[in-house]
């Protein structure tokens, strides 16, 4: 994907789930690292990055948080099936149980692509730096 169009994404015309988001940002990056671009193209990658990392950041915390509500949740009606023997509880267990492994598997999924995400950062970081270095070595 092309940076362009990837700036100018518009999420209000093409809704769009995270993981697919995750995986676009994450080749338009790559992209990036592995070709040669002018320093001033690579800076505005690196914002443009950076301001994405916050985004997840973010929404690495709502869902952190959110998972570790559904777990604690989970325990409470855990313990109280073990005192009641209908089977209301079992079944309210069964379904926190099925809900909070898919917010523990998406949650693995997010923390894991922001750890790439530092790496490019890193990347492009050392790429800058390059750039830089080999400008103050050039003579003019």
């Amino acid at each position: 994907m092309k940076f362009n169009t990837f700036l100018h994404h518009n999420p209000v015309k093409r809704i769009i789930s995270i993981t697919r988001y995750l995986k676009e940002h994450e080749n338009s990056i790559k992209e990036i690292c592995n070709r040669e671009t002018n320093p001033d193209e690579l800076q505005l990658y690196q914002k443009f990055h950076e301001k994405q990392i916050k985004f997840m950041q973010n929404e690495r915390l709502i869902h952190l948080i959110v998972t570790l509500f559904i777990c604690l949740f989970l325990l409470l009606v855990l313990g109280f099936s073990m005192m009641v023997t209908s089977w209301i509880p079992h079944l309210l267990s069964f379904i926190l149980l099925i809900l909070a492994c898919g917010y523990l598997i998406h949650y693995f999924k997010l923390e894991n692509a922001i750890q790439r995400w530092y790496i490019y950062s890193n990347r492009i970081e050392a790429k800058l730096h390059e750039n830089q270095t080999q400008h103050s070595k050039d003579p003019q």
